[in-house]
């Protein structure tokens, strides 16, 4: 009887991918142990060895250095070490000369350098990136050769248009440091711009252009910018340097979001699309160059000039980069008649990009790219053949083919999309449809337009009518479908588990013609969601009951309760001002992100500024069951405002008084302290909201802004029921609030103070702070320790240390 031979995939054919794979794996493990060290890979690998050795030895095994399994462990653990050695380089710490600049924050220093990008916002800021090659300090200068970002406010116009990208400038300023990340769910500002090598930034005081120019890229991409301005109306100009070029810094927050929940925001991307548009009348020319031997050297000459000269006026992005070399090495194969395996290919370029700098990995364009081109090559050969024969290659059967590519590009892009946006566009597919076809006309008619625009500007906007128009009817469809259809979801992080369940997904789909590796997978699918649901539940139950979020809203308070039912209270709301609103910047991001779509209750301690601040914003975006207030009325437009909001929306607002038992949670006691009924006093701050909250045989207590003669007459009121294991201070540390006799009941054993660094007010007063610290309680500020996360079991606070 004949055996029936079983399928292996060809992990042969594609030795890039497996080095890029154990290269990824290798930078991977040296940024989740940073404090490691270089023997931490070293030791693993020698367990590992030492483990086949004993495996070896009892399975009756012959050990050789030659041994196939011996060698290839070696070649594996050689490339996993070159990962993680990488890495190590890569995560070398400041360099010395910018760390000496910025020990000199308080002083003025004066630097030269070229700047890098220049633009300038609503407010008259000029702010961008400078190369600063040296630093003057007092009678000392000393060279830095560091980005920086500066900024420069109430910049005089005249100055903003002299100053371009590429220019020698000199300048007067104080250098710091980035600020970390504040929030859990904030998104982490330094470490992204550590990531680009930028390791600080200054505040100009003067700066001026010294009258030269520097070589570079940062002139050509000016003059770039500029060329495309003048074919396009001022109105289209933002879109059409974000979709040609990928320059989205003009452009306006509403309309990136648009293009987002469209499932379009690739198209601002510069990526492969963009590259293959590039090349395309490059690609015309090569059957007719490739005739010869010069012919052939002059077509790479020409397509990797084009490549270059593109990736460096879009700035070497991720992603433009990989389609570059993609390119490259695709068309070096084509001309030279050699073997090429485009799967193989995304693997090379991924290994020469992360060696080049491996933070590229962390970089959501260069996640984005290779997911999406690593998705056509894997599914196309599956689409195609569901597609029928006789419209496979027809222009039927190629709007099929492009429908289905977007879908399973979309699809395949789910977790990395989610994990960064927290949105999902479920149009995007119908969108791409259009709105690439219109993508490559655009292109098609700029580099047409282009070479009439270099000779006469007033011919520039005749010749660029064609593309003015495509980027007209672009912006039309992402605005029409934005108004018209809720083609998007909100959705919350995704669990780690989600990115090998759809890796798998998509391995089980595009192997749907190959039975025996058919199976296999599906298995392992099973097996893996198993494993999530198993991780879920062991997860749910061991959970702890109640969290507490004090978050750091600068000047202000804001205090998210997840209580035992999963219930949300929300004390108090932030600050409102000019520069500020907690409840969009802060709160509401975080709500997004943990996919909290309701507030069962908002405790609101009193009516100023910096705890009603993010009401507003919540009311209009989150559903809220309740709001309790202090009852004394604030004549203020925000105070008004509020309760004009909530009458609209049909929120009830009741007012709370010592004594009053709100209905928070079964599991909760909670009970207002405070303000008395009859409180005389028209300070607001003597008429804060109170509460006392106790779980199991842990409490905590929120007092708002509550000073001397609301805890004398809680101290008078309820004695020895004070006591609670947390405390967040009141009146943010404020010498009118956490008196000795108060304090003397309370007995804390963790304080929070709420306020801002370098406050006008100057909290928290050293008094206030000598009397919290002589209670022997622990003493965390959100000035200092960012977000304070808190959860109780019930028998003990402990801390969550989300950094």
């Amino acid at each position: 009887m004949e055996l029936r031979s079983s399928y292996r995939f060809p992990f042969s054919r594609y030795p890039a991918v497996r080095i890029a794979l154990l290269f990824i794996c290798g930078i991977w493990l040296c940024d989740i142990t940073p404090q490691a060290g270089p023997f931490f890979p070293a030791a693993v690998l020698a367990v590992w060895f030492i483990l086949y050795l004993v495996f070896s030895y009892f399975s009756g095994v012959r050990i050789s250095v030659l041994n196939t399994s011996i060698l290839t462990l070696i070649y594996l653990a050689g490339i996993l070490l070159a990962g993680w050695f990488r890495m190590q380089v890569a995560q070398q710490e400041i360099p010395r000369a910018v760390g000496i600049l910025l020990e000199f924050r308080q002083d003025p220093v004066q630097v030269s350098g070229r700047l890098l990008t220049v633009s300038v916002n609503n407010n008259g800021t000029l702010n961008g990136i400078i190369r600063v090659d040296s630093a003057r300090v007092g009678a000392g200068t000393f060279a830095v050769d560091a980005q920086l970002r500066y900024r420069m406010f109430n910049a005089d116009p005249g100055l903003a248009h002299e100053l371009t990208p590429g220019t020698i400038v000199s300048g007067t300023g104080s250098p710091g440091t980035f600020r970390e990340k504040r929030n859990p769910h904030e998104f982490d500002f330094r470490e992204w711009n550590y990531r680009q090598k930028i390791f600080g930034e200054i505040i100009f005081d003067s700066i001026e252009s010294t009258g030269a120019r520097a070589r570079g890229w940062a002139p050509v991409r000016h003059r770039s910018y500029r060329l495309i301005d003048s074919l396009f109306r001022e109105q289209n100009r933002p879109l059409a340097k974000a979709v040609i070029m990928g320059y989205k810094a003009e452009l306006d927050a509403e309309m990136r979001q648009s293009f987002s929940r469209a499932g379009l925001s690739h198209i601002m991307a510069v990526s492969g699309m963009h590259v293959g548009f590039v090349l395309m009348p490059v690609w015309l020319l090569f059957p007719w160059l490739r005739t010869s031997a010069a012919g052939k050297c002059a077509a790479m000459i020409l397509l990797i000039s084009v490549l270059v000269l593109y990736a460096g006026i879009t700035g070497f992005t991720a992603s433009v980069t990989r389609a570059s070399l993609m390119a490259i090495l695709l068309a070096t194969g084509s001309v030279f008649c050699k073997i090429r395996d485009s799967l193989n290919l995304v693997g090379l370029a991924a290994i020469l990009l992360l060696l080049y700098d491996p933070w590229y990995l962390y970089d959501v364009g260069f996640q984005l790219s290779f997911t999406a081109v690593t998705i056509i090559l894997v599914s196309l050969p599956m689409l195609q053949r569901i597609i029928p024969r006789k419209i496979r290659y027809t222009w039927k059967g190629n709007i099929l083919t492009m429908f289905g590519l977007s879908v399973l590009i979309q699809g395949g892009l789910f977790p990395v999309l989610t994990l960064y946006f927290r949105e999902f566009s479920l149009i995007g597919p119908f969108l791409n449809v259009l709105a690439v076809p219109l993508a490559q006309i655009l292109f098609l008619a700029a580099f047409i337009s282009v070479p009439v625009a270099m000779i006469s500007q007033q011919a520039a906007l005749i010749a660029g009518m064609p593309a003015d128009l495509m980027i007209t009817l672009m912006s039309m469809l992402v605005d029409f479908t934005n108004h018209s259809v809720t083609g998007w979801i909100t959705v919350q992080r995704p669990s780690p588990f989600i990115f090998l369940i759809w890796i798998l997904m998509f391995g089980l789909l595009s192997s749907a013609m190959i039975p025996a590796y058919r199976w296999k997978l599906a298995v392992f699918l099973l097996a893996v969601l198993c494993a999530e649901r198993v991780h879920t539940f062991m997860t749910e139950r061991g959970r702890v009951q109640l969290e507490v979020v004090f978050f750091d809203v600068g000047q202000g308070d804001a205090v998210l309760i997840k209580t035992p039912s999963g219930r949300h209270i929300l004390y108090d709301a932030g600050v409102l001002s000019p520069f500020s609103d907690s409840g969009r910047h802060v709160i509401l991001p975080y709500l997004q992100e943990r996919g909290i779509s309701r507030l069962d209750a908002v405790i609101l301690s009193h009516p100023h500024a910096d705890h009603i601040g993010g009401i507003l914003t919540l009311i209009e975006n989150v559903d809220i069951g309740v709001i309790y207030q202090s009852a004394i009325e604030y004549h203020s437009a925000l105070f008004y405002g509020y309760i004009d909001a909530a009458r609209r929306n049909g929120i009830p607002v009741m007012d709370l008084y010592q004594g009053d038992v709100p209905d928070l949670d079964p599991h909760l006691l909670a009970i207002a302290l405070a303000p008395a009924p009859g409180m005389h006093s028209r300070d607001p701050n003597a008429h804060s909201v109170v509460i006392r909250l106790q779980y199991g045989q842990t409490v905590l207590l929120l007092t708002g802004d509550a000073e001397k003669l609301s805890e004398a007459t809680m101290h008078a009121t309820f004695g020895r029921l004070l006591y609670s294991h947390v405390l967040k201070a009141g009146h943010h540390g404020s010498h009118t609030s956490s008196h000795g006799f108060f304090l003397a009941e309370v007995q804390p054993e963790v304080v929070i103070i709420s306020c801002g660094l370098r406050n006008r007010y100057n909290h928290p007063h050293r008094d206030a702070v000598q009397r919290l610290a002589s209670t022997g309680a622990e003493l965390w500020y959100t000035a200092l320790e960012g977000a304070v996360v808190l959860r109780s079991d019930g028998t003990a606070f402990s801390r969550h240390h989300w950094k």
